[in-house]
């Protein structure tokens, strides 16, 4: 009702400003239609009125509403009334399109074949394109041998992968910015000190408090938050006490906890998972709190450990399937939940990552291809998956490992190369 009542205030003066102007006034109230011209206002003279009268009516002995001339008041020193100028219509707003998803929103999968990350929309599903791909000789993945490339996300936004060379030439740690694709360099490089000529791949996971842990054979090597170039770690575990083999994945828990597949012996290798609380600070020649072993937890060949948010542990098996364990499991314990069967389309899991939601999410090759699998939180048994990206689209070729950004609920690795492969579905 304010706006009503501005219009007509500014109607009145005009045309009492217009009677003494003589002049049309055309009043366009903002963000309206323009008002049709006032029609001249002509001062009408009394009969009486002498040629050289004033250009004011006489008023007559009726009252009218018009005040008597000696009562009206001095115009403003401009006579005529300016119309309010009209504002500019506000712009049609331009659509803009839509951005590529931000990694925090993108799962990323290392492809061992090719060398390369790439990263998929987590709303994706079917034969669909990646978002982005980090490939090329810029990057130093091309360097990687015949160990699967090793990825993880610190808690700040970089993608840290672990580049095995299979040679003579030192593993390292490549860093990549939150975000990059194409041919492009890594911000950052960490070469560890330890270098296992006999195994050709390391391991990489991170805790809470950004400290990051360098898996190589029987060697754990703790760096600082964000130590690159040829950083001395700031503690190691390693030793007979800690009856560690050789490494095959690894995660950490919320609370710091240190998880290791531990493959004990070569053709007639059995697995185990090492438990190391307080990881950081639990250095030299120390045994395990905990370990997770024997003929009931189904570990027959465990590619890959991810935590989800409630601390239960996930370990994809390229034997057994997708195999959860309830939080603070040890010893020899049967799984509590077991995502395997035909329904499933798990064919040999490599890695396994979960969301926030709880989603599972898996890697897994077969005969040559790869895909991802998206499983609902809580599933259990030969259930479907709830998104299934495969296909020539995706240039998946031998998925060794999936993660996502920082804020999902996840560590994750995976294995260097399958000891066998015998698909769950064959």
């Amino acid at each position: 009702m304010g706006s009503v009542r501005t219009f007509a205030g500014l109607g009145f003066l005009a045309l009492l400003v217009g009677g003494c102007s003589g002049g049309p006034v055309t009043l366009t109230p903002a963000g309206t239609r323009t008002a049709s011209p006032t029609p001249k206002a002509t001062a009408t003279a009394s009969p009486a009125a002498s040629p050289g009268a004033s250009a004011s009516a006489t008023p007559s002995s009726a009252p009218t509403a018009t005040a008597a001339p000696s009562s009206t008041p001095s115009l403003a020193p401009s006579s005529t009334a300016s119309p309010s100028p009209s504002p500019s219509p506000s712009p049609s707003p331009t659509a803009s399109p839509s951005p590529s998803p931000s990694p925090a929103s993108m799962v990323f999968v290392a492809d061992q074949r090719d060398n390369e990350i790439l990263g998929f929309s987590t709303t994706s599903n079917g034969n669909v394109a990646p978002v982005s791909v980090i490939g090329g000789s810029n990057t130093t993945l091309s360097n990687n041998g015949e160990g699967g490339l090793q990825l993880a996300f610190d808690g700040i936004g970089s993608l840290y992968a672990a580049v095995n060379t299979n040679t003579t030439t030192p593993n390292s740690v490549s860093i990549f910015p939150t975000g990059a694709t194409g041919n492009v360099p890594p911000s950052g490089m960490l070469t560890p000190p330890y270098q296992n000529s006999n195994e050709d791949y390391g391991h990489l996971s991170f805790d809470p408090a950004g400290h990051l842990f360098y898996i190589e054979g029987s060697m754990i090597e703790i760096f600082a938050k964000g130590a690159m170039g040829s950083a001395t770690p700031i503690g190691t575990i390693s030793g007979s006490a800690t009856t560690l083999d050789t490494a095959e994945a690894s995660a950490v828990d919320s609370s710091g906890t240190l998880y290791v597949v531990n493959r004990v012996g070569t053709s007639t290798a059995s697995f185990e998972i090492l438990m190391f609380a307080n990881a950081a600070t639990a250095t030299g020649n120390v045994a395990p709190t905990a370990v997770l072993s024997g003929t009931n937890t189904m570990l027959s060949q465990p590619n890959a450990l991810a935590i989800d948010s409630t601390g239960r542990l996930i370990v994809a098996d390229g034997h057994s399937g997708i195999l959860t364990f309830a939080k603070g499991a040890m010893g020899n314990v049967a799984p509590v939940g077991v995502i395997a069967g035909s329904t499933t389309d798990i064919a040999y899991p490599t890695g396994v990552a979960v969301d926030g939601s709880g989603d599972i999410w898996e890697c897994d090759v077969d005969a040559g291809t790869a895909q991802i699998l998206e499983f609902a939180a809580g599933s259990n048994g030969n259930v479907p998956p709830i998104a299934q990206i495969a296909g020539s689209a995706t240039t998946l070729e031998y998925a060794a490992e999936i993660v996502f950004v920082p804020g999902a609920d996840v560590q994750q690795s995976t294995r260097r190369r399958p000891l066998a492969m015998r698909p769950i579905r064959r």
